[in-house]
């Protein structure tokens, strides 16, 4: 699983972006079908949903924006018809905290 994250700086109170994080996973079509893309997506927002607190805090403390897409690569429907939760949350939650050390000591 691959991720890209932007890290910026929060904007004066004036502006409307709050310290925070924007999160988006991104599925290719040449992965499975609709089914399968939906189901990897939905399977990936829930490791997100999970684990977000840690990095939500660390955004407001250190008075960052984050902007994280997450795309699982290795994964398609040829690959692992059936996904779990199980395949994929070692992988995000690692780029998670890789992305939280990072907002810390940025």
């Amino acid at each position: 699983m691959r991720g890209l994250y932007y890290i910026s700086e929060a904007p004066s109170p004036a502006d409307i972006r709050q310290p925070g994080i924007r999160f988006a996973p991104i599925i290719s079509k040449k992965s499975g079908n609709a089914v399968w893309r939906n189901r990897m997506r939905r399977i990936i927002k829930t490791v997100y949903r999970t684990e977000k607190n840690g990095l939500i805090e660390a955004c407001k403390s250190s008075n960052k924006c984050v902007l994280f897409v997450i795309i699982p690569l290795r994964f398609s429907q040829r690959s692992t018809p059936r996904v779990s939760l199980h395949d994929l949350q070692p992988s995000a939650l690692n780029l998670i905290n890789k992305i939280t050390q990072l907002v810390l000591h940025a």
